[in-house]
């Protein structure tokens, strides 16, 4: 199976007086390295909050993305 093409979201942006071509895979988070995006976007997934984690109270304002990866069930 081939891999599949990915759509970038882009924009062009003027910074310190020269213009700056943006990638976007959501509209949400802007990058101007387009291979970058991938890690970014997994990162955020690794790190999202459930509303069940938060209510259990698993989840405080100190513990981090990589303290809460051990508490899953």
């Amino acid at each position: 199976m081939a891999a599949s093409k990915t759509d970038y979201l882009t924009k062009i942006v003027e910074f310190n007086d020269s213009k700056l071509t943006l990638y976007s895979l959501d509209g949400a988070t802007w990058s101007s390295r387009k291979d970058e995006l991938q890690v970014i976007k997994t990162r955020y997934e690794e790190s999202r909050v459930t509303y069940e984690e938060i209510r259990s109270g698993v989840i405080n304002k100190k513990s981090s993305p990589v303290e809460r990866r051990g508490t899953e069930q």
